[in-house]
C-alpha cells in the first residue's frame, strides 16, 4: 500500500529491530545469508589467493562465495556436537589465512572463547554463520555478536523467515557503512536520498551528487520480504520455544535406546535440526521411510564435492567417525508431541 516495493523505509526499521533484539552494534539487511557471507568475506579483506579456515561440514553457501573471490577454503574437522574443532583451526592456519569462518550447526554454538583466542593470537577476523542458530547464546552473548561479523538467514525454513533474506551484523562503523554501499552497486543510498535522488548538481559541468568508487553487488533486500520478516521477528521467541519443546520431547522418548545416540546440547544452544547417531543408518532411514517419516543427513562433508576436492588437505577423524551414523529427524512448527511419540515408537519397535 506504500509507494515502495523495492528497498524502502522498512529496511532500516527491520535492521533496527533486529540489532536491538539480538544485541548487535550494527545490522545490514541483504537478500540472503549467502550474500551476507559473500559481503563479509569482502569486509574481512579476503582477496584472490587468500585462505579462509572453516568447517568441513556446513552448507555450501558458506564456501561458494569464497570461490567467487578466487580465494581458497581450508577445511577443518568437527567436534562431537558437529561444530568446528578449534584445535584443527589452529593447525590449519598459514601465512595466507585471511579469516576464520565458523558455523553454529543446527543451533549448537561453537566454542567461541577458544576460537576468539586463536583469532586474536593470529590477528584474524572471525565470521559467524548463524543461519541455523538465531537466538542462540554463548555465555550471555547472542551468536552472531561474538566474532567480528555475523551472517543470518531468513530463508523459508529458518526460525525467522522473510521467505528469503539475510542479515549482516558487525562491530565497526566503517564495515557497516561499506556493507550498506556494496550491497547495492557501491552506491551510498543514504546520500542519494539526502540529495533527492538527483544524479547531477550541475549537468553542464558534470558535477555529480554521488560517486561509485568500489565494486558493488546486487545483494539488497526489498520492502515485501522485510514486511514479512518484521512480522516473523515478533513471533521468533515463540518459534524457538516450540522447537525446544519438540527437541525435549525427542530427548525424553529416545533416551537409552541401544544403537542410537543423542547429540549433546549445551546451555544457550537452540534447536533447528535434531541430529542423532545411529547404527545401520541406511536400514534405520528405510524403516522410518516405510512408516512415513522423512529423514536426511541435510549437510554433506565438502570433500565429497568435486568442486571442493582440490582444496582438501589433512585428515578429519571425527567427521570420519560421525559420517556413517548421523541422521536428522523431523523438527518444525507443524509437528506435535504426538508426532514425536509416533516417530519414537517406530524407532523403538520398528527398527
Amino acid at each position: 500500500n506504500s509507494k515502495y516495493i523495492g528497498q524502502g523505509p522498512l529496511i532500516p526499521k527491520f535492521e533496527g529491530q533486529f540489532k536491538n533484539k539480538y544485541g548487535a552494534k550494527y545490522a545490514v539487511a541483504v537478500n540472503s545469508c549467502t550474500s551476507a557471507i559473500h559481503l563479509c568475506y569482502i569486509l574481512a579483506g579476503v582477496e584472490e589467493g587468500d585462505e579462509v579456515v572453516g568447517p568441513l561440514l556446513t552448507c555450501p553457501a558458506a564456501w561458494h562465495p569464497l570461490l567467487w573471490l578466487k580465494a581458497k577454503p581450508v577445511f577443518c574437522d568437527i567436534q562431537d556436537d558437529f561444530t568446528i574443532d578449534p584445535d584443527d583451526i589452529e593447525r590449519k592456519i598459514t601465512p595466507k589465512t585471511k579469516a576464520i569462518m565458523v558455523m553454529h550447526y543446527g543451533g549448537a554454538v561453537c566454542d567461541m572463547d577458544r576460537i576468539i583466542e586463536i583469532a586474536r593470537k593470529h590477528k584474524l577476523p572471525v565470521i559467524e554463520d548463524v543461519a541455523q542458530a538465531i537466538g542462540a547464546k554463548y555465555k550471555g552473548k547472542y551468536a552472531g555478536t561474538i566474532g567480528d561479523y555475523g551472517c543470518f538467514s531468513f530463508q523459508a525454513i529458518k526460525h525467522v523467515t522473510s521467505v528469503d533474506g539475510g542479515m549482516i551484523t558487525c562491530k565497526k562503523k566503517k564495515d557497516y557503512e561499506k556493507a550498506k554501499r556494496i550491497r547495492w552497486f557501491g552506491i551510498d543510498r543514504d546520500l542519494k536520498i539526502k540529495r533527492n535522488w538527483r544524479q547531477y548538481e550541475n549537468w553542464e559541468r558534470r558535477e555529480m551528487t554521488y560517486d561509485i568508487s568500489e565494486v558493488g553487488y546486487k545483494c539488497h533486500t526489498n520492502n515485501l520480504n522485510v514486511a514479512i520478516g518484521i512480522e516473523n521477528l515478533k513471533d521468533s521467541d515463540d518459534v524457538l520455544a516450540y522447537y525446544e519443546k519438540i527437541d525435549n520431547a525427542y530427548r525424553e522418548h529416545l533416551k537409552n535406546i541401544e544403537g542410537l545416540e543423542l547429540i549433546p546440547k549445551k546451555k544457550g544452544d537452540v534447536s533447528w535440526m535434531f541430529t542423532v547417531l545411529v547404527d545401520n543408518k541406511d536400514r534405520f532411514a528405510k524403516k522410518l521411510e516405510e512408516a512415513g517419516v522423512e529423514t536426511n543427513s541435510v549437510h554433506v562433508r565438502h570433500d565429497l564435492y568435486t568442486i571442493f576436492k582440490p582444496y582438501v588437505k589433512g585428515k578429519f577423524p571425527t567427521m570420519d567417525k560421525m559420517e556413517p551414523k548421523y541422521l536428522c529427524l523431523p523438527i518444525h512448527t507443524k509437528m506435535t508431541e504426538e508426532d514425536v511419540e509416533y516417530i519414537s515408537s517406530m524407532i523403538k519397535y520398528g527398527w
